[in-house]
């Protein structure tokens, strides 16, 4: 049955709404324990910006948001990324 506002069925955005929040915690988690890893929160900070943005669209850019996440915990982890 698809919600009649979004179009979307229930699991599709409760899916969504999930990977959302585990982007969420991460840089949460990261920004509370205070060490950037292997890099610095100067190369981490446009990085967050891009996922505050590609999360604050409607509909969020999910996909994007957790490519870039996923770059900076490459950086963090010392993974040289290109």
């Amino acid at each position: 049955m698809k919600n009649m506002v979004t179009g979307l069925s229930p699991a599709r955005d409760d899916s969504l709404v999930h990977r959302r929040q585990v982007i969420v915690d991460w840089w949460v988690a990261l920004e509370m324990s205070g060490d950037a890893g292997e890099t610095t929160w100067e190369v981490l900070d446009p990085l967050r910006d891009i996922v505050t943005a590609c999360l604050a669209l409607d509909p969020p850019d999910i996909g994007r948001a957790e490519s870039a996440t996923a770059h900076a915990l490459c950086l963090v982890g010392g993974l040289k990324t290109n």
